[in-house]
């Protein structure tokens, strides 16, 4: 049963990430990428490891988000576009597919200790 709820939640989130940079790359609105901050305290605490690591990697150096006319490309933006995508689809929806099963290996764990508390 936990097998099948770490699967359902782990491709939800994974889905929902998609659906997320499907509506960010083909939005008008520049504020859009701020719909990664969503992320953030649904993925918690895993979340945080996106700033370090955004810290570390600055992807104007690998690729300039605007293209030879100027013109800002999405696609072409590494650090709010390509870095939580990939940061959420896979770290995310991983800690979604695990996180019942954590659960369930912590429940068992504290029920026998509760179990042989309130025996004594």
């Amino acid at each position: 049963m936990a097998k099948l709820i770490s699967l359902t939640l782990g491709s939800t989130h994974f889905c929902f990430v998609i659906y997320i940079a499907y509506l960010i790359a083909t939005s008008s609105d520049s504020a859009a990428v701020n719909a990664w901050l969503l992320f953030i305290p649904m993925d918690f605490p895993i979340s945080l490891g996106l700033f370090p690591i955004s810290y570390l990697l600055d992807g104007n150096i690998l690729l300039n988000p605007r293209d030879s006319n100027g013109i800002h490309s999405i696609f072409r933006d590494i650090n709010n576009f390509w870095l939580p995508a990939i940061y959420f689809g896979v770290v995310g929806s991983l800690w979604w597919y695990f996180l019942p099963k954590l659960i369930v290996k912590f429940k068992n764990k504290l029920v026998p200790e509760l179990k042989g508390n309130s025996q004594v």
